[in-house]
Formats: structure tokens, C-alpha cells, sequence
């Protein structure tokens, strides 16, 4: 990877895959509505050749020799498949964050999806159904997570989010593509996301970017 030069931007942001990316720019296009940033943050977004385990083991090289050329940096990668699954994700992402500190000191947050992005799918936005095509003339889609025991009854979210997603996939044909987290992004409320990693990039963003800065 080449280091970043020139012009120093606000935000650069290293992520795990196209699919985290294409989520990433649907979330904070909405940003300075949503969250109020500023809509004039110029920030990149950069993804890891090696997905989740390169984040996690090499991430933290790449953002500090691209510090000169950015204000904060954010590495976020998806905690199942990254290959430290031994530590929490907590202390999975306080690992990573040493590496990061010398240089960045506080302008930078590592970001561990736990168990992996499409936590930040589910919710309760009927646009979630009709995205992933799911026909709610069969039954509601809930409902049907449930009789096939990928979503417990009185949990907010599926348990296996992952599986969960590619099983409404499958049966309603639809070809999994980086756009549906696009559109999910763009279409889904943000209001009532409870994940801990999703809360952790908007308070990041709150912090450093609040339109009444």
C-alpha cells in the first residue's frame, strides 16, 4: 500500500471489504443529517487486500504512515474472521488501538464489529425487508427468522446476523452485492441502532466533526 500524500483531509478510514465500505459511505452520506457533522468533512476510505485478519494485523501500519496526511483515522474490521478471536473484542480493539496511539495519540478509534457487520442490518425498518426482497405477502419476515431459529424471540436481532442475511437471500432470490448495504445505509433509521461498534463510529464522528464545533 502507498502512503498518502499531499492536501491534508480530515478523515481516513480503513476498512475490511467492499461491502463494510459501500455500508460506511451509505452511513455517513446521512451523517450531517443524522448525527450533525459537518457537511463538509473530506474524508477516504480505504479496504484492507487482506478483509478482516490484514485490518487487524497490518491496518495499524498502513493509517500511521498515511498520518500526515489526515487528521483521525478509524480502522474497522468484523471480530469473526479476523483471527484473534481468542481476546474479546474489546480488548481485541484496545490491542490494536497501542499500535495506533504513538501516532495518532487520541485522533484515532479502532472500531470491532461483534460478530460481524451485517449486525448492522437488522432492525425493525421495513426497508430492511424489502431490500433484501423478501416478499411480506408470504409472512413477516421476523417471523419467518424465527420459525428457521436464526432469530430468538425477544432478542432485538438476529442472533447470527450473517447467516441470517444470506438465508433471506436465498429465498427470495436476490444476489448479494455491496449495494444492498448501500441502500440499507441510506434507507434504514439510524435512531434506534443499539450496536456497540455502529454507537462508537457516531460518537467518533460527533466528537471530532459536530456542526456546532
Amino acid at each position: 500500500m502507498s502512503k498518502d500524500v499531499g492536501v491534508v483531509k480530515d478523515l481516513i478510514i480503513l476498512l475490511a471489504d467492499r461491502d463494510m465500505e459501500a455500508a460506511v459511505r451509505g452511513v455517513l452520506a446521512r451523517a450531517p443529517n443524522s448525527w450533525a457533522v459537518r457537511p463538509d468533512i473530506q474524508w477516504d476510505v480505504r479496504t484492507h487486500p487482506r478483509h478482516n485478519p490484514g485490518c487487524r494485523t497490518e491496518g495499524a501500519e498502513y493509517l500511521n504512515a498515511s498520518a500526515e496526511s489526515y487528521r483521525h483515522a478509524i480502522l474497522m474490521f468484523d471480530y469473526e474472521g479476523c483471527g484473534g478471536e481468542t481476546a474479546a473484542p474489546v480488548a481485541l480493539a484496545a490491542e490494536v488501538l497501542k499500535q495506533l496511539r504513538p501516532i495518532w495519540q487520541s485522533r484515532c478509534r479502532v472500531i470491532v464489529i461483534n460478530p460481524e457487520l451485517e449486525a448492522w442490518v437488522w432492525s425493525s425498518s421495513p426497508h430492511v425487508g424489502t431490500i433484501l426482497g423478501w416478499d411480506k405477502a408470504k409472512m413477516p419476515l421476523k417471523s419467518w427468522l424465527i420459525a428457521k431459529d436464526y432469530w430468538r424471540e425477544g432478542d432485538p436481532k438476529p442472533h447470527r446476523p450473517k447467516e441470517a442475511m444470506d438465508a433471506v437471500l436465498k429465498a427470495s432470490r436476490t444476489i448479494h452485492s455491496s449495494s444492498l448495504y448501500k441502500q440499507l445505509a441510506a434507507n434504514v433509521g439510524f435512531a434506534n441502532c443499539t450496536d456497540r461498534s455502529f454507537l462508537r463510529l457516531k460518537k467518533a464522528m460527533q466528537k471530532w466533526f459536530s456542526d456546532a464545533a
